[in-house]
């Protein structure tokens, strides 16, 4: 893995910088399977001598808006989100881009190719003239959701009052199909016997305390439903015209799931 070029870099107003992962995916027998997974582009900033933390950019009129991810859970991967703001003359913009070759296999046999990676660098010159203008703080999750469509309708559980998915966080090194596959047997007593994956759902980032980061995925489970009675009181099933009341983002995703994959 070779410098490709390294240089003083501008980004372009209005857009978000952010770090992002490609997965490369692969026929294998009567399914896809991810092999591997590539990371496209990293975003840093260094804005004391010892602490480099990841975070998200944008540029606006000539005031650079920056959020920072800063790990407190690191066993449920929870994140706090922290909101800087501070005139783009105060930040030193660098732009790395690498090259590097990529082995994978198949059935056919191995193979190589070339991918271009990036990293972004934001350096802070001037401390002071940083700014916690509207600072909030946020609990990013990533959740494995469950949908568990059967004759009687989607299953859904009450966590709270609210009606929800089966579904929760995945612990540190845990994907969120295993998470979704785990929490809908702790939660209903449900065991699952097959997994599809369908989408991912981002819950907008308006504010609010925990915010997920779903992947959701159709299960086919069996045994009897059972709540545990201790994040989930009741269980119910949810059919259209329902008088039962969905929390918002429940709602978005049953609605996709329905118009995209239940037709």
């Amino acid at each position: 893995m070779g410098l490709f070029n390294f240089f003083l870099w501008h980004p372009k107003e209005e857009h978000l910088y952010k770090s992002w992962n490609h997965r490369k995916w692969t026929w294998a027998g009567q399914k896809i399977e991810q092999t591997i997974s590539i990371k496209e582009a990293v975003v840093r900033i260094y804005y004391d001598p010892t602490t480099v933390y990841k975070c998200t950019f944008r540029i606006s009129k000539g005031i650079c808006k920056i959020r920072i991810k800063n790990f407190i859970d690191q066993l449920n991967k929870l994140h706090k989100e922290y909101w800087l703001t501070t005139p783009i003359n105060n930040i030193k913009f660098e732009k790395k881009t690498l090259r590097k070759i990529m082995q994978g296999q198949t059935y056919g046999g191995k193979y190589s190719y070339p991918v271009t990676t990036y990293l972004y660098t934001l350096k802070i010159v001037d401390k002071n003239k940083l700014k916690t203008e509207n600072m909030q703080s946020q609990i990013v999750r990533r959740r494995g959701t469950a949908i568990v469509d059967t004759p009687k309708g989607i299953l859904i559980a009450s966590h709270h009052k609210t009606w929800l998915l089966p579904g929760g966080g995945a612990n540190r090194g845990e994907s969120r199909e295993r998470a979704a596959i785990r929490e809908l047997r702790e939660e209903t007593g449900l065991r699952a016997t097959s997994c599809k994956y369908l989408f991912e759902y981002d819950e907008p980032d308006d504010g609010r305390r925990i915010r997920n980061l779903h992947k959701v995925f159709l299960i086919e489970a069996e045994g009897k439903p059972r709540p545990n009675h201790r994040d989930v009181h009741h269980l119910a099933f949810w059919k259209s015209g329902s008088d039962i009341v969905l929390s918002p983002t429940t709602k978005t995703i049953v609605e996709r799931y329905l118009n995209e994959f239940k037709k």
